[in-house]
C-alpha cells in the first residue's frame, strides 16, 4: 500500500467517523417520534419497543431516557419509572422534561418510598410544575413520615 492509498483510507474511515453522529442523532430522533406516537396513542409498550432497538449508547439520549421512564410509569412499573426518570433529572439542565420530577416522585410515591418521593415533589416546585399537586403530595407524604407541622404547612399551600 502506497502513501496515496493510506490517505486515501484515512479520509474515507474519518469521512464514515463524521457521519456516524449525525446517522445517531437521525435514528434517535426517528425513534422517538415513533415511541411518542405510540405513547399518546396509549401503546405504551409499543412505545417502549421502539425505544428499546437503539444501541446501549442511544439509549442515554435525554430524550429517550424520558420517554422510556414516562412509558414504564404509565405501564406501573414505577421501579424502572423511577431509574430512567432520576437519569433525567441528573442530566436535564435546560430544563428540557419540567414534569419528569413530578412523575418520579409519583413513582417513588407508588412504591411508597415517601422520602425519595419527597424529594422529587420539591424538585417539582422548584421547576414550577404542578405547584398545588406537588405540595399535596408533599404534605402527605410528610403526615405519613409524622412530620406533622411539615404536611399542615404544605397543605395550607394546596389551600
Amino acid at each position: 500500500m502506497n502513501i496515496l492509498q493510506v490517505m486515501l483510507l484515512l479520509l474515507l474511515v474519518g469521512n464514515v467517523q463524521a457521519q456516524e453522529p449525525q446517522q445517531n442523532a437521525a435514528e434517535v430522533d426517528q425513534a422517538v417520534q415513533n415511541a411518542m406516537i405510540a405513547f399518546k396513542q396509549g401503546a405504551y409498550h409499543q412505545a417502549l419497543d421502539h425505544l428499546q432497538k437503539l444501541n446501549s449508547n442511544q439509549r442515554q439520549a435525554l430524550s429517550v431516557l424520558y420517554w422510556s421512564g414516562a412509558a414504564e410509569q404509565k405501564l406501573q412499573r414505577f421501579d424502572r419509572a423511577a431509574i430512567y426518570l432520576r437519569m433525567v433529572l441528573d442530566k436535564d439542565f435546560p430544563n428540557q422534561y419540567p414534569d419528569a420530577a413530578y412523575l418520579l416522585g409519583q413513582s417513588y410515591y407508588a412504591m411508597q418510598d415517601f422520602n425519595h418521593a419527597q424529594w422529587a415533589f420539591q424538585k417539582s416546585i422548584e421547576k414550577k410544575y404542578k405547584i398545588a399537586a406537588s405540595n399535596y403530595y408533599l404534605g402527605y407524604c410528610a403526615k405519613i413520615n409524622k412530620q406533622d407541622k411539615r404536611a399542615l404547612e404544605k397543605f395550607q399551600k394546596v389551600i
